[in-house]
C-alpha cells in the first residue's frame, strides 16, 4: 500500500465520532524499510536481527514529559501478559536520539525496572529514526522539541509480523484496544 493510501486508511479509521462498519483495515500496511540502529548496550542493532519473529515496536523518549511514561508502562505491561518466546520481541525507538544515547537508555531500562530479555531499546541517527516513524511506519513525529520539553509523535503500538510486514496499530493508551492486539500477536505467532 503507498504512504497516500495507508494515511487516507488510518485517518478513516481513526476520525469520526463512531466507526465506520463498511470499513476493515488491511492486514499489511507495507514492509519495514532496512534499518541499522545501536541498542541500549551500544551494539548494532538491524532489522535483520528482527527476521522470523513477531515484534511490537513503538517510538517514545526518556525526558518525555506528556505521554511516554505511560507508553512505556503499557508495553511492559503487555510485555508481561504475552508468552516467554524467543519469537517475540519488543522494539523502542527513541526520537530523542541526540540525548538518548546507549548509556541514558539502560540508565532508564534500570530505573523503570523494565525487563532486558526480548525488549530492545534502539536509538542511533535522528534522520535514520525520523524516516523510519515518517516514512516506513507511516507513524506522526514533529521535527523538534517544544518550549515544554514535548516532542509531537505517536501514540501507537505497531505489530509487525514474521516477514516485517506491519500487519496493524494499536492504540498504546486505549485499554480497549489490548484483547485485539493481544490476540494478533498471538496468532502472528501460531502463523
Amino acid at each position: 500500500m503507498r504512504p497516500t493510501l495507508l494515511s487516507l486508511a488510518l485517518l478513516a479509521a481513526s476520525c469520526g465520532n463512531g466507526e465506520n462498519p463498511e470499513f476493515r483495515q488491511p492486514d499489511d500496511y507495507g514492509q519495514v524499510a532496512p534499518f541499522e540502529l545501536q541498542d541500549q548496550s551500544g551494539k548494532t542493532f538491524s532489522g535483520d536481527t528482527l527476521k522470523g519473529k513477531v515484534w511490537v515496536v513503538d517510538f517514545f523518549f526518556t525526558r518525555c514529559p506528556s505521554v511516554c511514561p505511560r507508553m512505556t508502562l503499557e508495553m511492559k505491561k503487555l510485555y508481561e501478559r504475552m508468552p516467554n518466546r524467543e519469537d517475540l520481541q519488543f522494539v523502542s525507538m527513541t526520537i530523542d536520539s541526540e540525548f538518548d544515547k546507549p548509556d541514558i537508555l539502560a540508565k532508564y531500562i534500570s530505573t523503570k525496572q523494565l525487563p532486558k530479555e526480548r525488549w530492545t531499546f534502539l536509538t542511533g541517527d535522528k534522520k535514520a529514526i525520523a524516516d523510519l516513524s515518517r516514512k516506513s511506519f507511516a507513524l506522526a513525529l514533529g521535527d523538534e522539541m517544544k518550549p515544554n520539553g514535548d516532542i509531537i509523535h505517536s501514540t501507537k503500538f505497531v505489530v509487525v509480523d514474521r516477514e516485517g510486514k506491519i500487519r496493524k496499530y494499536f492504540n498504546s493508551l486505549d485499554d480497549e484496544q489490548d484483547a485485539e492486539m493481544e490476540a494478533l500477536i498471538l496468532q502472528l505467532l501460531d502463523e
